[in-house]
């Protein structure tokens, strides 16, 4: 299929009505500045993978976004925002991948993004789930936080935002990494799969303001220490093994 290539300029798509772009092959934003929607719907499907390197993609203004990707998303540089006044949804196919300095962040409209693959954040690379909205992240395999010092993972950004994550595979977060929620409003991390295979837990940084939920069908396994301070708790409704973590 034929590409999307933006590496400079501005784009603006959908000026005062309904817009939507279809990629066949793969979406690719080195630089510049994309607006999708400006005060209508917008809707992006990439047959692909979609790889934000540089600038911005900006979907601030519209009132519906949709983005559909069959492939990976690999933010690796530049900003992305996600924030159309009424609903937001990201759907991906393949793996979400955050790296470098790339800054992501969901904002305005309620807002569901669905992952099928794993999540991974690494180097100095920043996500902000909710930003005055509440927000949704689906990830049905594993979520992996490996950055340094300032990379951060926040399920609520700024009052009244409430973050949830659910989560059907692993969650790791090395000692350098940050999982957090910045405000006491709802933040809630949901371990909920339901087929008997055991999700582990090996976080190794404190995790302030998050509710930590083990679903009923879930049978989750710490792995290391789980530091419950901070406005942070944790409720089991299925089985939470703690045995074999390490001191």
């Amino acid at each position: 299929g034929g590409n999307f290539v933006q590496s400079g300029g501005t784009l603006n798509l959908g000026d005062f009505d309904d817009v939507e772009l279809n990629v066949t092959g793969n979406f690719l934003q080195s630089n510049g500045t994309m607006y999708l929607g400006d005060f209508y719907d917008a809707n992006l499907n990439v047959g692909g993978d979609m790889v934000i390197s540089g600038g911005t993609m900006n979907c601030i203004d519209a009132f519906d976004v949709k983005i559909n990707v069959a492939g990976n998303f690999n933010h690796t540089g530049g900003t992305f925002y996600l924030g159309g006044y009424l609903t937001n949804e990201l759907n991906v196919l393949g793996n979400m991948t955050m790296s470098n300095a790339a800054y992501t962040e969901v904002l305005f409209g309620d807002s569901v993004i669905n992952i099928a693959g794993n999540y991974t954040q690494s180097d100095t690379s920043k996500f902000f789930l909710a930003d005055e909205n509440d927000s949704v992240l689906n990830v049905a395999g594993n979520f992996l936080l490996n950055g340094s010092s300032t990379s951060v993972f926040d399920l609520n950004y700024t009052n009244p935002g409430n973050g949830t994550v659910n989560l059907k595979g692993n969650l790791s977060v090395i000692p350098t990494a940050t999982l957090k929620a910045n405000n006491t409003n709802q933040a809630i991390f949901n371990f909920n799969r339901t087929d008997g295979v055991v999700q582990n837990i090996n976080v190794q940084s404190d995790v302030p303001h998050i509710d930590f939920v083990v679903g009923s069908q879930a049978y989750v396994k710490l792995l290391n220490n789980l530091r419950i301070t901070n406005n942070t708790s944790l409720t089991v409704n299925g089985i939470f093994d703690a045995d074999d973590k390490k001191d």
